[in-house]
């Protein structure tokens, strides 16, 4: 009886490696294809800012403030940052 319970456990621990290994090649796999794609991201990144025409995404008209200051906000702005000169 004890050596089919020895069996069964040594069969049981082999199955539990092969499992952890598996596990562990996944794991590897996905770190790899997330590194590639950040790696892929920065490349193009780097590909659109040396491109004709790339402007930083701040130069984006698109960003711009849909209600723009009206000319009493301007003065108020103007005037605070004077005094505070």
């Amino acid at each position: 009886m004890q050596a089919i319970a020895a069996k069964i456990l040594s069969e049981t621990m082999r199955v539990a490696r092969i499992v952890l290994k598996c596990r562990t090649v996944r794991s590897i796999n996905l770190a790899v294809r997330q590194a590639e794609i950040t790696m892929k991201k920065k490349a193009d990144k780097d590909l659109n800012e040396n491109s004709d025409g790339w402007e930083p995404p701040w130069m984006d008209s698109s960003n711009d403030r849909k209600t723009p200051y009206t000319e009493e906000e301007l003065e108020q702005f103007a005037e605070g940052f004077i005094s505070s000169m």
